[in-house]
């Protein structure tokens, strides 16, 4: 694109700060196609459709600095009918090997329109964190380049500006890495470093230091620089006239795209978040319920976030806080919770310390270390000892931990099973009731319920990511069956799903400690001991939109008809075992009632029932139609239920 440099005395209200004289620096063509949504809703944005449009600044220090001000101003000031949120949720000091981990708590929680990004570190976790929003966000993404801190890194430009091996990691990543995310990913690319590098040598009397404070950290002639290359390219580019080239966000209107006609509204759709644009008077008379999937969206775990941890002194988060910086957990989150942090010892290096949990439905969930990986009782608080931040923020700031020192968070979830709308507060925006966000990201089936009086919908708007859409639900269990000892225990399955699944036992003595979620999982299987023979049941894993799955249980007993103090022989025998063509299935208490061949992942393959087994004490099973592996022969008897592995040959 061409660029036209204007001479200009003083930058105006760019740099009105600034020390000294620089060139308004402008792109004739204005914006690219991956950020044609946002300037769309802006640009028409009037004074009788006020359209709301959310940009998030975020990255680490240099995204903190002014030149954001700047640019919202200049924003507010070209589309003064538009109704801007506009805020800036940087984090100093945090590389993008630490600000992966906080995206989750404060990009998908916002969901904007628009996010503004930048960020130093580690290539692969600059990836992870532009996956993730793309992913989890139907947001658009400008990702600009690194500025320039001296001289050397312009001659190692002009030398290798043709070779992917660039000798300044800076140049690596501006040049390489990121033009390569922002074309796999679809984000908007400002070149900052290209445009700071010519500026540069057009302008030879100026040197890098003068537009920094301390080597890396921009003064107000680089607020003013950046602000300069990052507000023009935040325009509709007129080449581009599709306002939604992805597909992320899709309006569907009353009368025309469905009906209310009846008291139950049914949409199909694809994507992750739905929100209902609701008439201006609308009142607590026109309830309805929310489905999803045929469920109520909270069962949803993917729609739980969780707020950045705060105190109640006023210290923030995270330079004047001791707190963590990204939580995990394996249990269900609960609708709302206050959790507490409290420090109960800590040593004078602040690398060592204690603490116990606490929420406020969980109650007390457990106590830990510093130094070791906390999981709390419930599973509902998961801390990484690598995830404290509280050593770090000792030596950087100086800010100390006393014992007794408490910080809180809570958990919440960002949707509704039943809405009570209200009358719109701001005049000619929309009256947008948030649904729900944060499920799968892919096709589902959106139900609404009238309570009230009326149906309170003009429309419904749809979001779908870009990244990871997906068509078909899927769900995954590993391993497809285990076995218990006579006095019971845990096992563990992991899930892997897209869909919201539930888990039932047939039997009371076998447990899940998760009965439902969505999303993947690790789920606690439990036994109780076994008094009588051998046992066998089925877990059986059904999720929305898919067959069920059924993983076989086994548990060993006491065979039946044994004398106290005598030999102790399985009540039934199988072989030959491996075989070839049959087995042959011999009881030594009570007659065979009826058999079942299992394969390894609990699908039930061959069965007979007594009328062809005829009560007999034993019987040859044909194996002809099973292939080569490891199966389980299940016999029942009338004082209990049997079951022998063996292997087809």
């Amino acid at each position: 694109m061409k660029r036209i440099f204007f001479l200009a005395g003083i930058l105006f209200s760019f740099i009105c700060n600034a020390q000294i004289p620089l060139p308004l620096l402008r792109d004739t063509t204005g914006g690219g196609k991956y950020i044609t949504r946002t300037m769309h809703l802006l640009e028409s944005s009037s004074p009788e459709k006020r359209n709301t449009v959310k940009i998030l600044v975020y990255g680490q220090s240099i995204s903190e600095q002014e030149w954001w001000l700047t640019v919202k101003q200049k924003l507010e000031e070209r589309y003064p009918h538009a109704n801007l949120v506009m805020i800036n949720r940087a984090i100093g000091g945090f590389s993008s090997q630490m600000l992966w981990k906080t995206v989750e708590m404060d990009v998908t929680s916002f969901y904007p329109d628009l996010v503004l990004f930048h960020v130093y570190g580690s290539h692969i976790d600059y990836e992870t964190i532009i996956k993730t929003i793309r992913s989890r966000t139907a947001a658009e993404v400008v990702i600009q380049t690194d500025h320039i801190t001296n001289s050397s890194e312009v001659s190692d430009y002009d030398a290798h500006q043709y070779d992917l091996n660039f000798s300044s990691w800076e140049n690596k990543m501006s040049f390489i890495f990121e033009p390569g995310f922002a074309d796999k990913y679809k984000c908007e690319l400002i070149k900052v470093r290209k445009h700071w590098i010519d500026y540069l040598k057009d302008n030879p009397s100026f040197s890098p230091g003068q537009f920094l404070r301390d080597g890396v950290h921009l003064n107000s002639n680089g607020n003013a620089l950046m602000a300069a290359i990052i507000e023009p390219n935040l325009r509709r580019n007129a080449v581009y006239s599709d306002p939604d080239p992805l597909g992320l966000v899709k309006t569907f209107y009353a009368g025309v795209d469905f009906s209310l006609a009846s008291d139950t509204l049914i949409f199909p759709f694809e994507g992750n978040k739905v929100e209902v644009i609701a008439p201006d008077d609308a009142a607590a008379a026109d309830s309805f319920l929310v489905f999803v999937d045929g469920v109520p969206p909270e069962s949803f775990q993917g729609v739980y976030n969780y707020t950045r941890p705060y105190d109640k002194i006023g210290g923030s988060f995270p330079w004047s806080m001791g707190c963590w910086y990204y939580l995990q957990h394996t249990f269900p989150w609960n609708k709302e919770e206050e959790w507490a942090c409290q420090i109960l010892t800590i040593n004078q290096a602040y690398d060592n310390f204690t603490f116990k949990v606490t929420g406020s439905v969980t109650g007390n969930d457990g106590s830990g270390s510093g130094q070791q990986n906390f999981v709390s009782s419930s599973g509902r608080v998961i801390i990484s000892k690598d995830d404290w931040h509280i050593k770090r923020t000792h030596d950087v700031t100086g800010y100390t931990v006393q014992p007794g020192y408490t910080f809180y968070w809570k958990t919440y979830p960002m949707a509704q099973n039943q809405v009570i709308p209200s009358a719109n507060q701001v005049p000619a925006t929309e009256n947008i009731i948030p649904l729900f966000q944060g499920i799968a990201n892919t096709k589902h089936v959106l139900m609404l319920v009238k309570k009230g009086n009326r149906f309170p919908v003009q429309a419904l708007r749809v979001f779908r990511p870009y990244w990871e859409r997906k068509d078909t639900f899927y769900l995954q269990v590993t391993p497809a069956g285990f076995t218990f000892q006579r006095d019971g225990g845990e096992k563990s399955l992991t899930l892997s799903s897209n869909t919201y699944w539930k888990i039932t036992t047939g039997s009371s003595w076998l447990h899940a400690n998760i009965t439902s979620w969505s999303d993947d999982a690790v789920i606690t299987i439990s036994a109780d001991k076994n008094t009588g023979i051998t046992r066998t049941d089925t877990i059986r894993i059904e999720g929305k939109g898919l067959p069920a799955k059924e993983i076989v249980v086994n548990q060993e007993g006491t065979p039946a008809g044994i004398a106290p103090g005598g030999h102790v022989e399985h009540p039934v025998s199988l072989y030959p075992n491996p075989a070839r063509n049959h087995i042959i299935a011999h009881s030594f208490a009570g007659k065979i009632l009826s058999y079942q061949i299992v394969g390894a992942d609990g699908r039930i393959l061959n069965q007979e029932k007594s009328s062809s087994v005829g009560l007999k004490d034993e019987f040859r099973i044909e194996l002809g139609d099973l292939h080569p592996g490891t199966y389980w022969l299940r016999i029942f008897q009338k004082d209990g239920f049997y079951a022998l592995p063996f292997v087809k040959l």
